[in-house]
């Protein structure tokens, strides 16, 4: 069965060492407006105010989240999994009724890549039969279907190989990060 997958970076307030990296981002940018997103007719206005906020983000990811949760018709042969955007930060939902447990997806991670990597394993072992797929000829069709300038082409199995190359990397430097002098390979051979 195919998974579309939505997922959104959690803004949790008081997290790791994130916070200095979008203060940094705001740096040079023009102040903030708080808005709270309330319905689908609403304009934003000013998206590049909008956007700076972090509150203002975390409520268009619950807003977006609960409206796919609750207005995604049923599609045989189609899951939707939402995760991330709500206000609960381990809300998990998926339009597959027939799933047992989302429990494996429900995350804390912050980052919207970091909970990629779960969302991939589970659609790996969740969604037995997609071993035919190609991933260049679905990004090629994707694209042929949106007809978008180049650069939003998806990328290539190559480079996703590269990216789960270097994520896992990433991890590995994570779960070694209390040794004090780690045994690492070298980062040329992991993407």
């Amino acid at each position: 069965m195919p998974i579309i997958i939505t997922i959104y970076g959690a803004y949790i307030k008081i997290k790791y060492s994130l916070g200095v990296t979008r203060a940094k981002r705001k740096t040079g940018k023009s102040k903030g407006i708080r808005r709270d997103v309330a319905s689908r007719e609403q304009r934003i206005g000013n998206w590049d105010r909008f956007i700076v906020v972090e509150e203002n983000k975390a409520n268009l990811a619950h807003f977006l989240s609960t409206e796919k949760s609750q207005r995604y018709g049923t599609h045989p042969g189609r899951e939707l999994v939402v995760s991330g955007g709500f206000r609960e930060i381990l809300k998990v939902w998926s339009s597959d009724a027939s799933r047992e447990s989302l429990q494996e997806l429900s995350s804390d991670h912050e980052e919207a890549d970091t909970r990629f990597v779960l969302h991939a394993r589970d659609a790996a072992l969740y969604n037995h039969g997609t071993d035919g797929v190609d991933i260049n000829e679905e990004r090629a069709a994707a694209f042929r279907k949106v007809k978008k300038n180049l650069d939003s082409l998806p990328p290539t199995k190559d480079a996703l190989h590269l990216h789960i190359r270097r994520a896992n990397f990433q991890c590995m430097i994570w779960k070694k990060a209390k040794e004090p002098r780690p045994s690492l390979s070298s980062p040329e051979e992991n993407g």
